[in-house]
Parts: C-alpha cells; sequence; structure tokens
C-alpha cells in the first residue's frame, strides 16, 4: 500500500466527513507548492466525489519517487504542527 493510500482523505470508510474534507485541504496546500500536481489539486476540488479521489491518487502515485517523499514530509510537518496557512 502507497503511503498515500494511508491519508485519511483516501480512506473514507475510516474516517468521517470532517475529517476528509481538512485533510483535503491540508493536501491541496501542500501541493501547492509542486507545479505538476495541478490535475490532482483539481481532483481533490470535490473530495467526497470516489472518482475525483482516486484520479488523485492515481495521479500522486505516478509521480517520481522523491516527489512523493517531499510532499508527504510537507503533509506530515503541517499536520503535526498545524497549517499555518490563512
Amino acid at each position: 500500500m502507497s503511503r498515500f493510500r494511508a491519508l485519511p482523505i483516501f480512506r473514507p470508510g475510516i474516517v468521517g466527513i470532517f475529517t476528509m474534507g481538512s485533510d483535503a485541504v491540508l493536501l491541496t496546500k501542500v501541493m501547492r507548492n509542486f507545479p505538476d500536481t495541478r490535475d490532482a489539486r483539481v481532483a481533490l476540488g470535490d473530495p467526497f466525489n470516489r472518482a475525483r479521489r482516486e484520479r488523485a491518487l492515481r495521479i500522486l502515485e505516478a509521480l517520481p519517487a522523491r516527489r512523493q517523499a517531499r510532499i508527504l514530509a510537507e503533509y506530515d510537518r503541517k499536520r503535526r504542527d498545524g497549517d499555518d496557512d490563512a
């Protein structure tokens, strides 16, 4: 299982809708720093649409391993320290 699959946004049966929504916002904010994730950001624009979530996941999993690691590290930092963006 990829690390992205473990994120709350991609596990809708495990977490509630508020957790999914806030996780989608956090992940989208992190992806703003990576121009090649634009399509994934657009797909997460509706985090409750299963097809769009799956599309975002496919895009993220297709990224180079180093880029994935950077996105996940930034995501983990923001989640741990709190979202400092306004």
